[in-house]
């Protein structure tokens, strides 16, 4: 189809052709001609995988760096971090924060990253603090509609280190444009230094799982304290996010096989130093401790 030049008798006013964007590959034709901004409203369509049902041959409208599943990553990590902490067996502790991440990582609106933090740490507040409404119903002398009202308020604000810490990663990778190496690396970063900054009523990390969980590694807080393990802990879920961004492909493989690895190590070195802690010169018998909180 012959079209007039931009400004020619009866071609398009040159204003509006300057706002032109190219066809697209998978666009649909009558697109073509939009302007960028109703482009945006109107993204292109793409089609469905092989193999899909008759009659589906386009799919959905695809919205970049929006996720299908909504606020569900969050919520497993509020999960995963709720039942790997004592009293429950650490058994997600190593990729606890990898569904959160991989939100993150998809998302482009800051206020989504905030609202998903939010929700994570409100859960795994709600499974690890349970029992805050007993102790307010016991000791507080409250109702049990104020207990668990009690409860609620605590689970809204109780551990806000993780939401905001995924407020700085986003405005860290917005104002950067930082590649995807570095987005991935200021993950654990940020989530470290925000949990190990941040002030809570009850102090907590993840290195009292290792001793909780019998990790012979727990003997290096000696060295790195707890916190130090909890640091590390985060880093490690990086190592599983790695992973399974690239578990298709053989850098997954190495990537797994470098973590367990790594595990076998410095549980190899705890279980060391375990075995080599001198004898007591003294045994103390005690019947209850109480926390100084």
């Amino acid at each position: 189809m012959w079209l007039p030049a931009p400004g020619a008798r009866g071609g398009l006013p040159r204003s509006y052709a300057r706002d032109l964007r190219p066809l697209a590959a998978g666009s649909a034709r009558r697109e073509f001609l939009l302007p960028p901004q109703a482009a945006a409203r109107n993204p292109p369509l793409r089609p469905l995988a092989p193999g899909g049902e008759t009659g589906r041959d386009v799919g959905a409208t695809e919205q970049p760096g929006r996720r299908s599943s909504g606020y569900l990553l969050p919520v497993f990590t509020g999960v995963f971090v709720g039942t790997s902490y004592i009293p429950f067996p650490p058994w997600a502790l190593f990729f606890c924060l990898v569904p959160l991440w991989l939100f993150w990582l998809g998302e482009v609106s800051w206020k989504r990253i905030l609202l998903g933090g939010w929700i994570a740490q409100f859960i795994f507040t709600l499974i690890g603090f349970h029992w805050v409404a007993h102790t307010a119903h016991e000791f507080g002398h409250l109702s049990w509609p104020a207990a668990t009202l009690a409860l609620f308020l605590f689970c809204c604000v109780a551990h806000l280190f993780l939401p905001l810490s995924g407020l700085l990663w986003s405005l860290l990778r917005a104002r950067g444009n930082l590649p995807r190496w570095a987005q991935l690396g200021l993950l654990p970063a940020v989530t470290a230094l925000c949990w190990h900054y941040s002030p809570m009523i009850f102090p907590w990390h993840l290195g009292y799982a290792w001793l909780w969980g019998k990790f012979p590694a727990y003997q290096l807080a000696e060295y790195v304290g707890f916190s130090g393990l909890g640091a590390l802990t985060i880093f490690l879920n990086l190592a599983l996010l790695v992973a399974w961004e690239n578990r298709a492909a053989w850098r997954g493989a190495r990537v797994l096989g470098a973590a367990l690895a790594f595990l076998i190590a410095i549980n190899a070195l705890g279980w060391l130093r375990g075995g080599n802690l001198p004898s007591p010169d003294a045994e103390m018998r005690v019947l209850v401790v109480q926390a100084d909180i």
